[in-house]
């Protein structure tokens, strides 16, 4: 005997929605514009593409000398534990380093 409630009517009327252009918008949104602009110009794109090389360029080196520096620690560190096999298989691989590879210089 209970009753299934209604969902009460809703008499306002439907809102309309702005009828917008979907490729315009997304060009906007995406830099599309930005890019067609940049093509137009040969010189702002060489030279915002040069400093942009130069950026990773020098951000690989620094990323390298950081990696390598932090290796040589390690290994200073493993060196001076005095493991026996280890210590003497670093000593000679760091002395082959440090007097060159060898055949190179032929």
């Amino acid at each position: 005997m209970s009753k299934k409630a209604k969902p009460p009517k809703d008499d306002a009327p439907a809102k309309k929605r702005r009828a917008e252009p979907p490729i315009p918008n997304f060009m906007d949104i995406s830099g599309v514009n930005d890019y067609v602009r940049l093509t137009k110009k040969p010189a702002k794109l060489f030279w915002l593409n040069f400093y942009a090389g130069v950026a990773r360029g020098l951000g690989f080196t620094v990323g390298t000398a950081v990696v390598l520096a932090i290796v040589y620690k390690i290994l200073s560190h493993l060196i001076s534990m005095n493991i026996p096999y280890l210590t003497e298989m670093l000593r000679n691989f760091i002395e082959m380093i440090q007097n060159g590879a060898g055949g190179f210089d032929k």
